[in-house]
């Protein structure tokens, strides 16, 4: 996963935070890789505990929607366009930490909707990741 943030509201204790996001989700069954390439956008309140100063410490939650937007996938590296459905909606929940403008967040999505495309043996599949990331604030 890579990406870019923006705001949070940092100095105040209630926030929105919006970010665009390069995700890649894996998976193996039956002894094939799936690969599924997303464009992911939170858009997540953020509420900060602690210091009010970009350069003291600052304890933060985060939790609100998230949306998945299907950029490609392959199943045992072929190529495929069929197998699951092209946007996912669901709930981003997590925590974070930032001192002097760099912050570390563990956080999970749990997707809403069901990917599945339209296989009968399999009818329902829904996603989760849990993410562990470090960032770096600009402003």
């Amino acid at each position: 996963m890579v990406g870019i943030w923006f705001g949070g509201n940092r100095n105040g204790r209630v926030g929105f935070m919006g970010e665009l996001s390069y995700l890649e989700r894996r998976a193996t069954a039956l002894g094939l890789e799936t690969k599924i390439k997303y464009l992911e956008i939170p858009a997540v309140f953020r509420i900060n505990v602690g210091s009010r100063s970009r350069d003291a410490a600052s304890v933060y939650g985060l939790i609100g929607p998230v949306f998945d937007f299907k950029l490609g996938e392959s199943i045992g590296g072929i190529s495929t366009d069929d197998n699951f459905k092209g946007a996912d909606i669901g709930v981003l929940a997590g925590v974070g930490v930032e001192v002097n403008r760099v912050g570390f967040e563990v956080r999970g999505n749990w997707g809403l909707k069901n990917i599945n495309q339209g296989d009968e043996v399999v009818t329902d599949i829904k996603t989760f990741s849990l993410q562990i990331l470090g960032k770096f604030r600009f402003n």
